[in-house]
């Protein structure tokens, strides 16, 4: 993960949680790659698990509590 993605995942679970989350002491991340068929420009490689291997993808999460 890039330094600009971590600070801004920070950031934006820092001021959503206590929104969210207002009684839990803790949640899961759970990261999932879309891959991508357009332009690749500034995308990375992430392990596509239905292909068995690495392709261009967008890395989106989902929190649970």
């Amino acid at each position: 993960m890039r330094d600009h993605q971590q600070k801004l995942l920070v950031g934006w679970v820092g001021a959503l949680a206590p929104l969210l989350f207002p009684q839990a002491k803790g949640f899961a991340l759970d990261f999932h790659p879309i891959p991508s068929q357009g332009d690749a420009t500034g995308l990375e490689q992430h392990y596509l698990l239905k292909r068995g291997k690495a392709g261009t993808s967008v890395l989106s999460f989902f929190a649970q509590q």
